[in-house]
């Protein structure tokens, strides 16, 4: 059975005093694989929000009452 990784978020340094060594230690995978989680399904909301305004913008009507000419 193969896992496929995807990114990881980066870890911002609080303060110099802070050992990035031990992060990884308590950071545990499915601590990771909830950000993840959490990150895609804000992206899928983003992405579904943004494919009902293309649907309801191609169902739309605009009525054209004066035209301009362009010279």
């Amino acid at each position: 059975q193969f896992r496929v990784r995807r990114g990881r978020r980066f870890i911002r340094r609080k303060s110099s005093s802070v050992d990035m060594s031990n992060i990884s230690d308590t950071h545990s995978d499915s601590n990771v694989d909830d950000d993840e989680d959490i990150i895609l399904k804000r992206l899928n909301y983003k992405i579904s929000v943004m494919i009902a305004e293309a649907e309801a913008a191609l169902n739309s009507k605009v009525e054209v009452t004066e035209v301009e000419n362009l010279k």
